[in-house]
């Protein structure tokens, strides 16, 4: 009900602060729907803003991997204000604890090669990313904020999954603005009813993101891409909702 000692001008104010937040924005998907021949690099994704994919050679467009180290990622840069989620569904195997590994990321490359997997001093750095190992006899599976900085080994069982099928989440929350952005890295077997937690919110070391997508560690580490998407919870919190129409009562008001 409009209060008639306030003018319409502040009313519009007030009615445009209560107003929700746009629906969950879908800024990637991807299938692999592609063949085993076909290299991922410059191909479009199912459903996206603009980038192509940049990747090397071992990546294919029905999402399988393996062969040589290299990175398949698409540009990508957060702003502040939102929370991004991304997810991947993978099939992973390998020895000598060779690994393929999802996130965010900076750089990007169509190399094959060690320089290209998100680890210190490469081409493509981990900002915010996490690693599956095919084989845990030696290590386990691990998450990480920038590059190898500060590897955190997966809390609960899935830490010496040895590959296999698992989905992949990795939540970023920019909300809190720059120098305060924040990670949380989850996993689950596709069996599974609920993710879990397998590293715990952490504020990023190192907010240079311009890209999401995977790596590949080693060249004995094998498997297959079977989704992936990218979605974002609103439009960011400083943007007001566009004004498509205003309704007013017989007397005039604003309604």
């Amino acid at each position: 009900m409009n209060n008639p000692n306030l003018p319409q001008s502040l009313l519009l104010l007030t009615a445009l602060s209560l107003s929700p937040l746009s629906a969950q924005t879908v800024i990637f998907t991807e299938d692999f729907s592609g063949d085993d021949l076909t290299e991922l690099n410059e191909s479009t994704p199912d459903t996206t803003n603009g980038p192509a994919w940049v990747s090397s050679s071992n990546f294919k467009t029905d999402g399988s991997f393996g062969g040589s180290a290299g990175s398949a990622t698409l540009a990508f840069s957060p702003i502040d204000g939102l929370i991004y989620q991304l997810d991947a569904s993978v099939s992973v195997s390998g020895v000598n604890s060779n690994w393929l590994a999802l996130g965010y990321v900076s750089g990007q490359s169509t190399n094959t090669g060690n320089n290209n997997r998100f680890v210190t001093g490469n081409v493509t750095l981990g900002r915010a990313w996490m690693l599956i190992r095919g084989d845990n006899s030696i290590h386990l599976n691990a998450a990480h904020t920038e590059t190898t900085v500060d590897p955190v080994t997966w809390a609960g069982t899935l830490a010496n999954a040895d590959g296999g099928d698992l989905d992949l989440r990795i939540i970023l929350d920019t909300r809190d603005g720059t120098d305060a952005w924040k990670t949380t890295w989850f996993a689950k077997r596709p069996t599974d009813a609920d993710y879990t937690e397998v590293r715990n919110e952490t504020i990023l070391l190192n907010q240079e993101i311009n890209a999401i997508g995977f790596a590949v560690g080693n060249t004995d580490v094998f498997g297959a891409i079977k989704s992936l998407s990218l979605t974002s919870n609103a439009q960011p919190i400083s943007s007001a909702p566009k004004i498509i129409a205003l309704a007013r009562n017989l007397e005039g008001d604003i309604v």
